[in-house]
This record gives C-alpha cells, sequence and structure tokens, in this order.
C-alpha cells in the first residue's frame, strides 16, 4: 500500500515540476519575443530617458 502511495506522489510532484518549467519556459520565450516585437516609449525614436534630458542651447554673444 505505501509503495503505490509513494510512486503516486513521486510522480504528481515530478508532473506539478515539469509542468512550472514549461510554463517559466513558455513565459520567458513569450517576453523576449513582445519585447523584440515593439519598439521601446518615446518620441521621435528617443526613449522615454532621453527625451528626459535638458536640452543644451548654445548663444553667441559676439558682435
Amino acid at each position: 500500500m505505501w509503495r503505490w502511495t509513494m510512486r503516486i506522489l513521486v510522480g504528481l510532484g515530478g508532473f506539478l515540476i515539469v509542468a512550472a518549467l514549461s510554463g517559466a519556459t513558455y513565459q520567458w520565450f513569450a517576453t523576449r519575443k513582445d519585447l523584440a516585437s515593439t519598439p521601446p516609449p518615446g518620441l521621435g525614436g528617443l526613449t522615454q530617458f532621453e527625451s528626459l534630458r535638458p536640452r543644451t542651447v548654445l548663444v553667441d554673444a559676439r558682435r
């Protein structure tokens, strides 16, 4: 009786581990595909952090 109970528990544990690993692998590949297909947020090709930089203005005061 105990032998069959242990076999069933080991089988279920193994199945849960395989299911968790395959789900994590699928999520990893789906995330990489999604990040590769969408451009980063921003305006005019600038990323969000590049658009927050202050602009440098040069003023020529020569006469």
